[in-house]
């Protein structure tokens, strides 16, 4: 505090004071009978910082724990993306290089036949379709595709008005998936339609299933 000078004692003299022992002086300052003038806390107010300061010390290590174990983590999470990626990228690499560069339907697949018949009687006309993931360049770029019987597109259908239509899939893709018709008027079954999550559930992988309808009113072909 300002006014106070520290006292200095070249000899024992006060009465009550030993050598080596502590005086008590004004502004948190205190000195022993040799004549040493120390700045600092006292013993009890030391106790006090150390009760103050162990919280604060043990939430220091826990803090630092939680660090190391979030750090752990981050990198194990990042060794195991980088493993996944390592995978797919050589599965893929993999797919490419061992897929047959006969991908494609012709383009006959895709032309109805003059001569068909488009009064004869009616008739059931069955497919069995199988869906499979193949990696291919459709436009020059490899990429995953979905083929039906290891062909892109898929195949196309060719029905008479009053025909029955039978289509069984055996989904062998990675994902859940369904055919829907396009150009098929679907009334009376709209639950073949072939929407995912509208009027039917997606084909699970390794599941089958069968569509079945009547066409109505309608002849040519469909994919």
């Amino acid at each position: 505090m300002s006014g106070y000078k520290p006292i200095r004692l070249s000899s024992p003299h006060r009465e009550g004071l030993e050598h080596g022992e502590e005086h008590e002086l004004e502004g948190g300052q205190y000195q022993d009978t040799d004549g040493e003038q120390r700045e600092g806390l006292l013993g009890s107010d030391r106790d006090e910082e150390d009760t103050y300061l162990e919280p604060i010390r043990k939430v220091g290590g826990r803090t630092i724990c939680l660090v190391g174990l979030l750090a752990l983590f981050a990198t194990a999470i990042i060794v195991g993306l980088s493993l996944l990626v390592r995978s797919l990228v050589h599965n893929l690499g993999k797919a490419s290089h061992d897929m047959s560069t006969d991908f494609r339907r012709p383009d006959s697949a895709y032309v109805l036949d003059p001569n068909w018949d488009y009064h004869a009687t009616p008739k059931v006309r069955t497919y069995n379709w199988v869906i499979q993931d193949i990696v291919a360049n459709p436009d020059g770029v490899f990429r995953p595709m979905i083929t039906i019987n290891g062909k892109f597109p898929g195949e196309m259908i060719r029905c008479n008005d009053g025909d029955t239509v039978i289509v069984n899939v055996e989904n062998q893709a990675v994902n859940a998936t369904s055919i829907h018709w396009h150009g098929i008027f679907q009334n009376g079954s709209n639950w073949m339609d072939g929407v995912p999550g509208v009027t039917q559930c997606p084909i699970a992988p390794g599941k089958k299933f069968q569509y079945k309808f009547t066409i109505q009113g309608q002849s040519g072909t469909c994919e």
